[in-house]
Order: C-alpha cells, then structure tokens, then sequence
C-alpha cells in the first residue's frame, strides 16, 4: 500500500503540472527557469542530504558489496548503450535512450520503495547504491546532452556542475558526520526545507511538459520497448546475483534498484539541452505508469526466493 500511495502522489503531481501547462499558467519560458532551479539548487540539496548516512564497522562492511555491484551494473549499462540502441538513427531520441539505461529513478522512488520492502537497512543499502550512479548521472549523463566539442571539456563541464559539487560535498558531510560532527541545527533544516521540494517541483515540471504531448501519442514502440527493457529484462538478468557469495539482501536491494522507472532528470536535461523532451517526457510516463505493475512483482519475486 505504501508503494502504491507513493505511485498515486507521483502521478497527482504529474497531473498538476500537466493541468497547469495546459491551462498556459506556466509557459517555457517558466518551465525553463523552474528546471534551472531545480537542477542547480534543489537536486543538489537532496544529494548532500542524501550522504547523511550513520556508518558503523558491520554496515560499512556490508555495503561494500552494494557499493561494488552498483558500480559494475553502471559499468555494464555504458557497455548495454553501445549495442542495444545504435540502431536509432535520431541522435535526440538515442541520447535519451542511453540515458535512460544508464540512470533510472532509483533516486526518488527507489529509496522509498527499499524502505517499504525491506526496511531501514534497505533504504541505507538503497543510499549506497546511488553514490555511482549519482556520480554517472551528472558525468556521462551530462557527455550526453551537452555534447562539448571535445570529452576533455565535457567532463571538465560536468566536473563542476551543481550536482556534482554536491556529491563532493555530501561526501565530506558523510564523513563529516560519521566522526562526530554534525550541521548546526539552523542550517539542517535549511537544507531539509530545499530538498523537501525536490519530488514536488521535478514532478510539476515534468507534468507541463507533458502537456506539450497528445494523450493518443503517449505510448509508443519505442516507450514502450525501453520501458519492457528498463522495468524487466535488465532486473531480470540481475537475478544471477542471488547466485554469487553475497549477501541476499544486498543483491536484492541492487536488483530493485534497477528495476526503477525512467529518471525524472532525463526530462529537465533534455529540456535544457533541447533534445526531445517530449520524447523523453514519454519515457518516464510510461515507464513509470508500468512499474506500478513490475514493482509489486519484483517485490513477491523476493519474498519467494528469499
């Protein structure tokens, strides 16, 4: 129920947003600037926060290997891009594909759904999993769209981006706090008060550009495709990890993880970058109207093979 009250909220946002581009009450030219805003203040808020993690010896030594397989999948995924999608000829429509392969979701829902699966230790396994991934999305993901003259300067780009500087900040307030220091009081809340607004505004302004897309037009081949591919076939191949000298729980957690639903970031970049953020719109709708049904059954696929 947990999960499925968090897919209904997430959809009631996209609706909103959906309601108010059509209503023209947010033009582009908003939709731009509420997209740089949460690209370049309120994402990083919820990195930093999202490093406040209570490390002791035993958790450190078990999400070792969250951290070890969540940097091989990312690896893998880089490796998927080359083959699964160089038959798209549209270098807008290919960008986003490959973005998509490579992060997922699994920062907003993912965590909330790890806590609701398997409980406090989820939701930190959850965390560690996304540090590569964070790091992947504002690097390669940034290669992507921006497309520099040269990849010395496009990672020189993404080196200095908001949300990377927060990854470097979030992990001194990591270990930071694990030595015994901790934010002043005024400044926490500052921050948890920004971060607050990240699922809210990303989901509104996905929501007006939405509204840019004919409802009949929503579901297409190739949406569609990605989202069987993003939602099942790539967890499904992950399901070997339960095989290897691993902890269960962790294995689980990385196979839920990348059972996620397309990322919101994908429609705010390809907004930015312009490279079809409908299409891109597209792929997290359906994607993540989908996972409704693929996460419960991930979910009951863990239960029996536990």
């Amino acid at each position: 129920m947990e999960m499925l009250n968090l897919q209904i909220q997430i959809f009631l946002l996209l609706a909103i947003g959906w309601i108010l581009g059509r209503l023209k009450l947010v033009d582009k030219q908003a939709r731009f600037s509420l997209s740089s805003l949460v690209m370049d203040l309120v994402l990083p808020a919820a990195i930093i926060r999202s490093f406040q993690l209570e490390m002791t010896h035993e958790i450190l030594v078990s999400t070792f290997a969250v951290l070890v397989l969540s940097v091989l999948i990312q690896i893998g995924c880089i490796l998927l891009n080359k083959f699964v999608w160089k038959g798209i000829r549209d270098e807008a429509i290919r960008t986003n594909l490959e973005y998509g392969t490579v992060v997922n979701n699994a920062g907003t829902l993912g965590m909330v759904i790890a806590e609701a699966a398997f409980g406090e230790e989820g939701l930190l396994f959850a965390s560690v999993f996304m540090i590569p991934v964070r790091i992947m999305m504002w690097s390669y993901g940034i290669t992507l769209y921006s497309h520099t003259a040269s990849r010395k300067d496009a990672f020189k780009k993404a080196a200095l981006h908001p949300c990377v500087v927060a990854v470097y900040i979030g992990v001194l307030v990591l270990i930071a706090q694990n030595s015994g220091f901790v934010l002043p009081d005024a400044v926490q809340s500052t921050l948890n008060a920004v971060a607050n607004c990240n699922t809210a505004l990303v989901m509104i302004v996905i929501g007006t550009i939405l509204s840019d897309v004919h409802v009949r037009h929503m579901f297409d081949r190739l949406s569609i495709g990605y989202s069987v591919f993003r939602l099942l076939i790539m967890p499904g191949v992950l399901l070997l990890l339960r095989f290897l000298p691993i902890p269960a729980l962790a294995a689980n957690v990385c196979i839920l993880e990348s059972a996620m639903p397309a990322a919101s970031t994908m429609v705010m970049l390809a907004d930015k970058y312009h490279r079809d953020p409908a299409f891109a719109s597209k792929m997290v709708f359906v994607s993540t109207l989908l996972s409704l049904f693929t996460m419960p059954f991930w979910t009951w696929v863990f239960s029996i093979i536990a």
